[in-house]
């Protein structure tokens, strides 16, 4: 019979006993029978552990050792499967054995580390977001499938684990992956989302379009594909680019070939910075080509491009029948405009003021029968306008000044001159003249320049009140004609359109809203308020105004 050597208490009782095991770390753990308190170590095989004991000093076995170390050193201990640290134990000492099937035992800071077999399955230590760590194969020998979410793809992708040594990235199946991590669809054109410190990708909206530099808002259907995307650069440069998603997103981007903001269908994902939620944001972005001429169209407007003919002021036949040579600031807005008529029958326009004006033109005065210079903003003018006084002199000769009501009694005018002043009669000079008034030829004091439908009603009339013109109410008059004209409304505190007949209004009565704004709104607080009309506008004598516009309530 083979003995094997009791180590007891004492030396009575540590002697050769009966009963050698040929496998003695499966021998279970015999804490003895007699009185003592000894500290001892045993294995454990379900574990592969050498935990600690007390034994009693009588009755035990050979899975008996004095040390930790002598038992490791003769028994299959387990190798530590965790990356960084031992795993968790119970109050007994033996690791907690856990599965992902299971219920969720691991304590706070431990994850429940699935390895090759159950001696690898324990807590381990580590309480990081499992899909913002990068993939650890493991330092183990095993080939085990598994499943990992990339960061950078952000999808869930399979690798092969060794077995030991990986962290919580590390999944059994796609549906698990999935779950934890919720997988994707890049919806940048190129790269990836911006990201914040804690590995979240950063969002944005319409709302709050704000992005790290070098990056830009694509703003997709969801939350998901409305992230902060790589930028290509300079949007207006960018192509079109209507994506590759699924969506149909009504957008707007700049063509840089027409110099237009055109309209086209966005699909969500995929696309670059030349993409605007609206046409006027498109417009203040990037540098449109704006129609020159003084109405809304320049030759065709078709599928919302406007198509120019350019053309050359010293060559009379370089536009189409009923169209003018616009003579603008530079090529782009020498251009060809319809409603050609004669210049010389025309009012002086400035037009609207353009970033590289105003420039000094010549028009000619019907009144004076003379070429005079003005200011002209750069586009929105009529065909009253030279470049040079000899080129208005060779179209409308000089020195013939127009009467528009010859010398007559007044009888005969209180007979038959049509009512055009909404009180008494038009002002007459020293000549018992009724001459015509413009900005050039202001009215004198105590009289209004009454602009009607033509320059027979254009004349002087008398005030009807010493207050406020914008104080007054509208009159709409007793006329046949049918004018766009502006007023103050002093209840709403606001310039109004209205349709005016062309005789017997009063001074509360405006050619345009930036006429309006100047005279009744900016002169009483000296703030315009409520309209958005650009950087310039004129005074009733021609003069330009640079004005700083304030929004306000």
């Amino acid at each position: 019979m083979d003995y094997f050597c009791h180590i007891g208490d004492t030396e009575e009782t540590t002697v050769c006993c009966p009963g050698k095991s040929d496998d003695i770390c499966n021998e279970p753990r015999v804490p003895g029978t007699g009185q003592a308190y000894l500290n001892r170590y045993a294995f454990t095989p379900l574990t592969k552990q050498c935990l600690p004991f007390t034994y009693t000093g009588l009755g035990g076995n050979e899975n008996n050792f004095l040390s930790r170390a002598s038992c490791e050193a003769t028994c299959p201990v387990i190798s530590n499967p965790c990356a960084d640290g031992e795993p968790a134990a119970g109050k007994d000492g033996q690791y907690l054995i856990c599965s992902v099937s299971g219920p969720n035992i691991c304590p706070v800071g431990y994850w429940c580390h699935v390895g090759a077999d159950i001696a690898a399955s324990l807590c381990c230590p580590g309480a990081q977001n499992a899909c913002i760590l990068p993939v650890a194969e493991g330092s183990g020998s095993a080939t085990i499938p598994r499943w990992y979410f990339d960061r950078r793809l952000r999808q869930c992708a399979t690798f092969s684990y060794t077995g030991y040594g990986g962290n919580q990235n590390n999944f059994q199946t796609l549906k698990e992956c999935q779950e934890k991590c919720p997988e994707l669809t890049n919806p940048c054109s190129m790269g990836d989302p911006a990201e914040s410190l804690d590995g979240n990708i950063l969002q944005c909206s319409a709302l709050h379009p704000h992005c790290p530099t070098s990056y830009f808002c694509n703003i997709g259907v969801t939350s998901e594909t409305s992230v902060c995307c790589p930028s290509f650069g300079e949007p207006c440069l960018s192509p079109l680019a209507s994506g590759t998603g699924t969506a149909s997103l009504n957008r707007w981007y700049f063509d840089q070939t027409l110099r237009q903001c055109l309209q086209f269908i966005y699909t969500g994902i995929g696309g670059n910075e030349n993409n605007f939620l609206t046409a006027e944001a498109c417009i203040q972005k990037c540098p449109v080509l704006r129609n020159p001429c003084p109405l809304d169209n320049i030759t065709t407007n078709k599928n919302n491009m406007l198509s120019l003919i350019k053309c050359n002021v010293r060559n009379g036949y370089s536009c189409p029948l009923t169209y003018w040579c616009h003579i603008g600031g530079d090529a782009d807005t020498t251009v060809c405009c319809p409603g050609a008529s004669d210049p010389c029958q025309l009012p002086l326009s400035q037009g609207i003021i353009t970033d590289n004006g105003p420039y000094t033109r010549w028009f000619y005065d019907r009144i004076s029968g003379s070429c005079k210079p003005f200011q002209y903003a750069g586009i929105s003018g009529n065909q009253n306008n030279f470049l040079t006084r000899s080129d208005c002199a060779k179209r409308c000769p000089e020195g013939r000044p127009i009467t528009l009501i010859s010398p007559i009694s007044s009888s005969l005018l209180l007979s038959n001159l049509p009512v055009i002043c909404p009180k008494g009669m038009p002002y007459q000079d020293e000549n018992q003249i009724i001459p015509h008034c413009s900005i050039t030829n202001p009215c004198p004091t105590n009289y209004f320049c009454h602009i009607g439908a033509d320059i027979s009603t254009t004349v002087c009339c008398k005030v009807t009140t010493f207050m406020s013109s914008c104080s007054i109410p509208v009159q709409i008059g007793h006329g046949t004609g049918h004018m766009e004209r502006v007023y103050y409304n002093a209840a709403l505190r606001q310039c109004v359109p209205f349709i005016y007949s062309g005789m017997g209004g009063n001074e509360n009565n405006f050619l345009t809203l930036q006429e309006c704004i100047i005279k009744c709104i900016n002169n009483k607080s000296n703030v315009i308020q409520q309209f958005d009309i650009g950087k310039f506008l004129y005074s009733l004598h021609g003069n330009i105004l640079k004005l700083q516009i304030d929004m306000i309530d």
